[in-house]
C-alpha cells in the first residue's frame, strides 16, 4: 500500500508540472492584456515585468491551499485512499480541461475548474460512500454553503464586472477623450495617482492576504490602516507622476499600465497557485501524515481541517515553472490574443461568426440608441460625439503594429479589475480573476465605441461564446472529474496509470497539432503583406496562393474518385479539411491585402482590379473543392453502395484528362510561361466534351438501372464540379496573363 499512495503521490507533482503549464497559458491573459493590447512596451519588457510579478507572487503566496483542502468537501469524511482517488480524477481532469481551452484559444477560469472539478469527485465518491454507510447523506461529505458560496460570488461578479467597467471607461474617455495626450500634462499625474493607489490597494489586500513572508503585526498594521494608505499613495503618487512627465517626460500612463500588469502577475501568482499546486501539495501532505502515524489501514483526513504551511521552495519551483511557461508558451499568446482582439478599436479580421442573439442584441442597442437620441438635447449628444470622436491618423490605422487600444482604456482596464478584486477579496467574496478581468476589458471597449456597426455583432458573438465556454467549464469539470473518480474507485491503480498515459498522450498531441495550426496561421498573417510592398508583389505572392489552390483541388478530386471504391472516407475528410483550412487563410489574407489596396498609385488600380478578381475566381474554386469532397464524404460516411465498375471509368477518365489540364495550368500560372496558352484552351474544350459524353454515359446507366440512385447522383455531381473547377481555371490563367501583360506594360 505503502508503494502504491508513494506512486500517487509521484503522478500528482508531475499532475501539477503539467497543470502549472496549461493554467498559465490562460490565466496569463488574465495581466497581460492591457499591456500587451496598448503595446505600452515591447512584448520582452512586458514579460519581464511580469515575470518578476510571478516570482515574488508565489514567494508571498498564501501558505494554507483552503480551496483544495475543505473549501469545496469535508476532508474528515474520507479515508486516505479516497482522498488520493479524489485528488488524482481532479488533477488529470484539470489538465485535460485547460489545455483543451487553452487549444481553442478561450480564456476560462482554473478558479472555477477546480471548484467543479473537487465538487464532481466528492459527490461521486460521497454517493459511493453513503450506499455502504447510510448513517451519512451526501451533504455531509460536501461542504455545501460554501461551495455555493463560492460559485454564487463567481458568477455574480461577471455582470458587476461588465457594467462598473463600461461606466468607469465612459467617465474616463469623456474626461480625456481620444485626444488624451492633450491633456495629459494636466491631468495625467492626477489619473495616474487614483490608478496607481487602486492598484497597491489591490496588492495590500489580494496580493500578500495570507503570506508567510510579512510578520503578523505588519500585515495587521496594513489592514488597520488601509485607507490612510491608500490616501498617502494617492497624493504622493500623483505628485510623484506629475513631477516625472514635466522634468523627465515619463508618462503616467505608461508607468500606470506597466505597475498594474506588475501587481495583477503578483497577486495571480499569489493567490491562483492554489489551482495548479494546491491539490498535489494537499495530496503530498497527506501522505506525510499517513507514513507518520505508521501507516494505517485507515486514517481520517480530519487533520486538512487545520493550517499547514506550505514550503516556500516549493511556492518558488512553481514560480520558475511559471515564468518559463510565460515566456515560451504558444497557447498563452493564443489565448491573450483572443482577447485583445475582441476589445481592439479598429475593425479588422474577426474571429467569431455572428448568431441570432448577437444580431438581436446589437439590434435593441441600436434601437435603444436611437430612442435616447430623440430625448437627449442636441447640444448634450453634440458634447459627446465631440468627446467620443476618434483620431484618424492614417499612417498609424494601417500600420500592422497599431496598438489594438489606447493607454486611457489600458490604465481603466488594470485599476478597474485591481479594484473590483481587492474589494472582494476584503470582504471575503470568492471571484475569478478570469472572469473580472474579460469582462471589465469587455465593458471598457463598449463604452469606447470599439464595438462599431461594422464589427459589433461579431464582438459580441465572441463575448457570448467566452462566456459560453465559462459555463461549459463548470459543467464538464463537474462531470468530467466525477465520472474519472468513479473510474477511479472502481478500477483501482491500472486504471489510474492508463489515464495518466492517456492524459500524457492527449496533451503530446495536442502540442504539436497547435504546432502545426500556429506554424500554418503566421505563414499566413504575417508580414510578407508590408505596407511599403508594391502591388506587385502582392500580385506575385497571389500567384503562389493560386497555385497551391489548384494543386489542392486536383488532389482533391483525384483522391475522392479513386477512394470511392476503397469507401476510405478518412482519406476524403482529411482533404476536406485541408481545403476548408485553404480557403480560411486565403480569405484572411485577402483582407490583410485589402487593407493596402487604398493606397495604390493610379496605374496599379487595373492590377488592383484584377487581384480581387483572382481572389474572387480562388474562392470559386474552394467552393467548388469543398462542394465535390462534401458530397464524396458524406456517400462514404452513409455506406451507399460504390459506383459500379463502368461508372468508375467514365470518372476515371474525366479525373486523368482534368488533372493533365490543371498540371499544365499550375505550370503556366507559377512560370509566368503563357507560350502554351493556346495548347491548354484546346485542352479545356476538349475536355468539356469528355465531361459532356461522360454526362451522357452516365445518364444511359442510369436509365438502364445499371448505377443505383445514390451513386448516380454522386457521380453527376463530381462530373459537374469538375466542369466548373476547369472553367474557373482557365479564367484564372487568362487573368494571369492579363496582369504579366499589364506589368510589362
Amino acid at each position: 500500500m505503502e508503494g502504491a499512495y508513494l506512486l500517487v503521490v509521484v503522478l500528482l507533482f508531475v499532475l501539477a508540472f503539467a497543470d502549472l503549464i496549461v493554467g498559465v497559458s490562460n490565466d496569463a491573459v488574465n495581466f497581460l492584456n492591457s499591456a500587451i493590447g496598448s503595446k505600452v512596451a515591447s512584448r520582452r519588457t512586458i514579460l519581464i515585468i511580469a515575470s518578476v510579478g510571478i516570482l515574488l507572487g508565489a514567494a508571498f503566496s498564501s501558505g494554507m491551499m483552503e480551496v483544495a483542502r475543505k473549501g469545496v468537501f469535508n476532508p474528515s469524511m474520507f479515508g486516505m485512499e479516497e482522498i488520493m482517488i479524489l485528488f488524482l480524477a481532479v488533477m488529470i481532469t484539470d489538465i485535460l480541461l485547460l489545455d483543451l481551452f487553452n487549444s481553442l484559444a478561450l480564456p476560462t477560469s482554473t478558479t472555477v475548474s477546480i471548484v467543479f472539478e473537487l465538487l464532481g469527485a466528492a459527490l461521486i465518491l460521497a454517493l459511493l460512500k453513503s450506499k455502504s454507510d447510510p448513517d451519512h447523506a451526501i451533504l455531509d461529505y460536501i461542504n455545501a454553503e460554501s461551495a455555493l458560496t463560492i460559485i454564487s460570488g463567481i458568477f455574480l461578479s461577471i455582470g458587476i464586472a461588465f457594467t462598473i467597467g463600461t461606466l468607469s471607461q465612459y467617465l474616463a474617455r469623456f474626461w480625456f477623450s481620444f485626444d488624451f495626450e492633450r491633456h495629459i500634462p494636466r491631468y495625467g499625474g492626477l489619473f495616474g495617482g487614483l490608478a496607481i493607489a487602486s492598484i497597491t490597494y489591490f496588492v495590500l489586500i489580494k496580493g500578500l492576504k495570507g503570506s508567510q513572508l510579512l510578520p503578523d503585526e505588519i500585515t495587521e498594521w496594513i489592514k488597520s490602516n488601509t485607507g490612510f494608505l491608500l490616501l498617502g499613495l494617492f497624493v504622493g503618487a500623483s505628485i510623484l507622476l506629475q513631477l516625472l512627465y514635466s522634468l523627465f517626460r515619463v508618462h503616467p500612463l505608461r508607468l500606470v499600465v506597466l505597475a498594474g500588469t506588475f501587481a495583477l502577475a503578483m497577486a495571480f501568482a499569489g493567490n491562483d497557485l492554489v489551482n495548479f499546486i494546491g491539490v498535489p501539495i494537499t495530496g503530498f501532505q497527506a501522505y506525510q501524515e499517513w507514513i507518520s502515524l505508521g501507516s494505517p489501514d485507515q486514517m481520517s483526513m480530519s487533520f486538512l481541517l487545520d493550517p499547514v504551511l506550505t514550503p516556500t521552495y516549493l511556492l518558488l519551483i512553481a514560480g520558475l515553472i511559471m515564468v518559463a511557461t510565460l515566456w515560451f508558451s504558444g497557447k498563452a499568446r493564443r489565448v491573450t490574443e483572443t482577447e485583445v482582439n475582441l476589445g481592439r478599436q479598429d475593425a479588422g479580421e474577426e474571429r467569431f461568426k455572428p448568431n441570432a442573439i448577437s444580431r438581436g442584441l446589437v439590434g435593441s442597442t441600436l434601437s435603444l440608441a436611437r430612442l435616447m437620441g430623440r430625448k437627449l438635447p442636441p447640444s448634450f449628444l453634440d458634447k459627446m460625439e465631440f468627446r467620443f470622436k476618434k483620431l484618424e491618423k492614417e499612417d498609424e490605422m494601417e500600420a500592422d503594429n497599431t496598438p489594438a487600444f489606447d493607454l486611457v482604456r489600458a490604465s481603466v482596464n488594470l485599476m478597474i479589475a485591481s479594484s473590483l478584486i481587492a474589494m472582494a477579496s476584503s470582504l471575503h467574496l470568492p471571484l475569478s480573476t478570469t472572469y473580472v478581468s474579460f469582462m471589465v476589458a469587455m465593458g471598457t471597449s463598449l463604452a469606447d465605441r470599439a464595438w462599431g456597426r461594422e464589427s459589433a455583432v461579431y464582438r459580441v458573438a465572441g463575448v457570448l461564446n467566452v462566456i459560453a465556454g465559462w459555463f461549459f467549464t463548470a459543467l464538464i469539470a463537474l462531470l468530467a472529474s466525477g465520472l474519472m473518480a468513479l473510474i477511479f474507485y472502481q478500477f483501482g491503480l491500472p486504471s489510474i496509470i492508463f489515464m495518466f498515459v492517456l492524459a500524457g498522450v492527449l496533451l503530446v498531441r495536442s502540442h504539436f497539432v497547435f504546432s502545426r495550426a500556429e506554424k500554418r496561421r503566421t505563414e499566413t498573417t504575417e508580414s510578407k503583406v508590408e505596407e511599403k510592398q508594391s502591388i506587385s508583389f502582392i500580385l506575385e505572392d497571389s500567384r503562389k496562393d493560386a497555385t497551391e489552390s489548384l494543386h489542392l483541388v486536383r488532389r482533391a478530386l483525384r483522391i475522392c474518385i479513386r477512394e470511392l471504391p476503397e469507401e476510405n472516407e478518412k482519406i476524403v475528410l482529411r482533404v476536406q479539411h485541408g481545403l476548408q483550412d485553404q480557403k480560411a487563410h486565403a480569405r484572411i489574407r485577402q483582407n490583410k491585402i485589402l487593407s493596402r489596396l487604398k493606397k495604390l498609385d493610379e496605374h496599379d488600380l487595373a492590377a488592383g482590379r484584377l487581384y480581387l478578381i483572382v481572389q474572387d475566381l480562388l474562392q470559386d474554386i474552394y467552393q467548388s473543392g469543398n462542394l465535390l469532397t462534401d458530397q464524396c464524404t458524406e456517400f462514404l460516411k452513409n455506406k451507399h453502395i460504390p459506383p459500379p465498375t463502368k461508372t468508375m471509368e467514365v470518372l476515371l477518365t474525366v479525373e486523368r484528362e482534368l488533372t493533365e489540364f490543371l498540371q499544365e495550368t499550375e505550370k503556366a500560372i507559377k512560370t509566368s510561361d503563357y507560350k502554351s496558352y493556346a495548347a491548354i484552351q484546346k485542352r479545356k474544350r476538349k475536355y468539356m466534351i469528355t465531361v459532356n459524353a461522360g454526362l451522357d454515359n452516365l445518364l444511359h446507366q442510369s436509365m438502364d438501372s445499371e448505377v443505383g440512385k445514390r451513386a448516380a447522383q454522386l457521380s453527376i455531381a463530381i462530373l459537374l464540379e469538375s466542369k466548373d473547377i476547369a472553367a474557373v481555371s482557365f479564367r484564372l490563367l487568362s487573368l494571369y496573363k492579363g496582369i504579366d501583360t499589364i506589368e510589362e506594360n
